[in-house]
């Protein structure tokens, strides 16, 4: 059976209450235009960043973070963190693997509990 460890890795620092994970290299791919939300405020519509005649990159992230929370936004995903702030992240290994990274929003520690029912032989949840 395999050690699942949990490794400090660093903090995501957020000052626009909302997180976004993708690989670096897909940023390039959406215009960025002059970098600010733009938002009618009383009607809550989303408007063209006005150097790029279209959404810019930041409007659409937030427009997904501010509409629905969380969800998969101009090649990777976004998140409402609650706040800003700066929040611990975490390598999760499995073994020698690095089996996932877990972002911490409410300033805990995760409790990882791994269910083996499925395999034969293994029936009680393993608390790490």
């Amino acid at each position: 059976m395999s050690e699942i460890k949990l490794i400090d890795i660093g903090s995501a620092p957020v000052d626009s209450g909302q997180l976004f994970i993708t690989d670096p290299c897909y940023i390039d791919n959406y215009k960025q235009g002059d970098g600010n939300l733009h938002i009618q405020v009383e009607t809550k519509e989303y408007l063209d960043d006005p150097t790029i005649k279209e959404k810019n990159f930041y409007t659409r992230v937030s427009e997904k973070s501010l509409e629905d929370n969380h969800g998969n936004v101009c090649s990777g995903v976004v998140v409402s963190s609650g706040g800003d702030g700066n929040f611990s992240v975490y390598l999760v290994k499995d073994g020698g693997s690095e089996a996932g990274v877990y972002i911490s929003l409410d300033g805990s520690k995760p409790v990882l509990e791994l269910d083996y029912s499925h395999i034969y032989g293994y029936a009680e949840e393993e608390v790490y």
